[in-house]
């Protein structure tokens, strides 16, 4: 058998596929920098508004990943990989050139910048669901099955590596340079990945089939995702799965800040060097994962690093001392990447191809509907009359718990795990 890690490169359209990945996906995450550098910078005078601003901006950021998830995992089924594609990063494209221009007639009034931005980051996370269901269908159409555990670690270091690079570079070009060239830089990066995915992805081109999905109602297609995402027992672990991974990181998004700080004492730097190192770890994991997916039981691994995730996130609530914090940051970080690699080949595999786009939105969505519950459940806990700083460890604790109890409970159901029911699509359509 030939090595997966050298052959999987010599796909060419997985490794197009990689390249507008790569230019798409550094551009989302330099918005998101720049985004959060503009509100602070904007607001330095007015506390209240920033904080009014930064809530809207993480609420308006989650909507597209719920909602618009479901949508375009149903478009991308009916559209098919390659045009998916190319309509995902052509409107970004699109769409950022507009704000650049309309940040630079309203650049003195904030209100005016602040929904151009807003607009641009909800439409273009809306444009990723679809690019991303779209992807998942390329790898599983152009990647054979044994090579997709290295092909989706191949693409975690890519993801990882681009967040350390726009996190440092956002902050830094936004300050050097200003709003509008940071958009400039942003439009040219979605063009390059618009360029890349037209040249690459031809619409007439070998091997984008339309799958039958197309003859179905909109709210037909939809729900035909959702009971596949639940039938098939496979997929039902990896849905389950994302549930539970959602409470620990909903709780983190509001608690993680405040037990650094109010917790263990800690500043705002320290803060920061700790999610730097989840990043780095992130990093190391999705290098190392390939190996671990080539040797182990995928759903082993899956549940086994769901509770790991879950363990890291315990022990890092009741730990005061900075540096053992810092080192399980890193491993949280390891272990989340290796639960990202792992997850993508168990859906590719059991996922009915003109299925795909719906169950991997499908997927996404309950993460994210997870995700604000927890974080509106701790944030309105935190709100309460008397609430004191000794909920924050506890919060973190009891979210690091239930990925631990569902890790136990998903490797304990999943371990007689059959393949996929070839007759599961048909059966569905016959309910």
């Amino acid at each position: 058998m030939s090595d997966a890690r050298g052959s999987v490169l010599r796909i060419p359209r997985f490794r197009r596929l990689l390249q507008v990945m790569s230019a798409t996906v550094f551009a989302e995450f330099l918005l998101e920098s720049v985004v959060y550098c503009w509100i602070v910078a904007a607001t330095a005078a007015d506390p209240g508004v920033r904080s009014l601003l930064l809530g809207s901006y993480v609420v308006l950021s989650t909507i597209p990943r719920i909602f618009g998830a479901a949508a375009m995992g149903v478009f991308s089924d009916s559209l098919g990989a390659a045009l998916s594609l190319r309509i995902s990063t052509a409107a970004r494209a699109g769409l950022a050139a507009v704000a650049v221009a309309g940040a630079s007639l309203g650049r003195a009034e904030v209100p005016v910048v602040a929904v151009i931005l807003f607009a641009l980051v909800v439409a273009c996370s809306t444009a990723n669901q679809l690019f991303t269901a779209a992807r998942a269908k390329a790898v599983q159409r152009f990647v054979p099955q044994e090579q997709r555990g290295h092909a989706s670690s191949l693409s975690m270091t890519v993801l990882t590596g681009l967040s350390i690079v726009a996190a440092s570079l956002g902050p830094f070009a936004f300050s050097l340079a200003g709003l509008e060239v940071c958009l400039l830089l942003i439009t040219g990066l979605f063009a390059v990945g618009a360029a890349l995915a037209f040249a690459g992805f031809s619409r007439n081109g070998r091997g984008d089939d339309l799958p039958p999905s197309t003859r179905l109602g909109f709210l037909t297609a939809l729900v035909e995702g959702w009971k596949a995402t639940w039938t098939v027992r496979r997929l039902r672990v990896v849905l389950l799965g994302s549930v539970l991974y959602g409470v620990p990181l909903g709780v983190n998004n509001v608690a993680l800040v405040l037990l650094w700080v109010d917790t263990k004492g800690g500043t705002l730097i320290d803060y920061g060097i700790g999610s730097s190192l989840f990043g780095v770890g992130g990093f190391v994991g999705a290098v190392a994962a390939h190996r671990l997916v080539n040797r182990g039981d995928l759903h082993r691994l899956f549940a086994a690093s769901l509770g790991a995730l879950g363990i890291s996130y315990a022990l890092l609530a009741w730990t005061p001392d900075h540096v053992v914090s810092f080192g399980l940051m890193f491993a949280s970080g390891f272990v989340f990447s290796l639960y990202a690699v792992v997850q993508s080949p168990i859906l590719l595999e059991a996922a009915p191809p003109e299925l795909t786009g719906r169950v991997v939105s499908t997927t996404a969505s309950v993460a994210a509907l997870s995700s604000l519950v927890a974080a509106a459940v701790v944030s309105l806990l935190f709100a309460l009359p008397g609430a004191g700083d000794s909920l924050v460890p506890w919060a973190v604790c009891l979210g690091g718990a239930v990925t631990v109890l569902g890790g136990a409970l998903l490797l304990f159901r999943g371990r007689d795990m059959g393949e996929p029911a070839p007759g599961a699509v048909a059966s569905l359509r016959e309910n």
